[in-house]
């Protein structure tokens, strides 16, 4: 089977060498552009070419001519994992970040245990605005190869990203923390002040107000008033005199 592979490249190159100064400056006009030209008649020779054609694109950042050599070189062949690896970054570049997740996944349909095409995927996923799923992808593609220093710095930018997601924002944070609004009840606060009158309500008396009830009295059959109090009051104290009736009280005052 014959094969026959021209890419004028080499060619464009000489001449513009040869030309010297007069071809520099047509290049730099726009007049001239150096590109692969492909004719090719054996099909493993055309998967080939276009992806170096793809390459050769890739270089000087001509995703749009790159995405198609790479799709050319999948026609010619289905099973060419590094066109879909190639085409899932060309992709990826333009921003078609659905499109390139699908090319990374027919890539590691056919090698599942290519530690850069899962690295790949978790990288692309991570720009699609998916950590979760980036992680995943990014744990498994350090499995397959630790040493892989790309995708563990992938992991960390993934796993950032996906702690700043799941993180609570900082205004439902500070409500959390605050309290809800209470209404409490009005309280009154009553000073220590001259009683105004005998009627004045036990409630409204700033002390420890001690009350005695007659049949409290009577049920103690104490032989007076005095000798009651010294018993049963807090703070009374009488004192031992001759006469029985004439006890005196003494007593703490508030």
């Amino acid at each position: 089977m014959r094969r026959a592979l021209a890419v004028s490249a080499i060619g464009a190159a000489v001449l513009m060498l040869i030309a010297g100064c007069a071809a520099t400056d047509a290049v730099r006009s726009g007049r001239y552009r150096i590109e692969p030209v492909l004719d090719v008649t054996d099909s493993a020779a055309s998967t080939d070419a276009w992806y170096a054609a793809g390459r050769f694109y890739d270089a000087s950042r001509d995703w749009d001519h790159a995405i198609g050599a790479y799709r050319k070189a999948l026609i010619a062949d289905p099973k060419n994992v590094e066109a879909y690896n190639a085409l899932g970054v060309a992709l990826a570049q333009r921003g078609e970040f659905s499109a390139s997740e699908a090319a990374f996944r027919s890539a590691l349909d056919l090698e599942p245990a290519r530690a850069h095409l899962r690295s790949n995927l978790g990288y692309v996923l991570y720009l699609a605005g998916r950590p979760r799923e980036a992680v995943t992808e990014l744990k498994l593609a350090l499995r397959a190869d630790r040493g892989d220093t790309t995708a563990l710095n992938n992991l960390r930018s993934a796993l950032a990203r996906l702690d700043a997601a799941e993180a609570p924002p900082a205004a439902s944070a500070a409500q959390a923390q605050t309290p809800p609004d209470t209404e409490l009840p009005t309280i009154v606060v009553v000073g220590t002040t001259p009683l105004v009158g005998v009627g004045t309500p036990l409630e409204k008396v700033p002390a420890n107000v001690q009350t005695i009830k007659g049949s409290e009295i009577e049920a103690q059959h104490t032989p007076t008033i005095a000798n009651y109090l010294e018993k049963n009051v807090v703070s009374v104290d009488t004192e031992q005199v001759v006469a029985p009736h004439t006890v005196p009280v003494a007593y703490l005052a508030h």
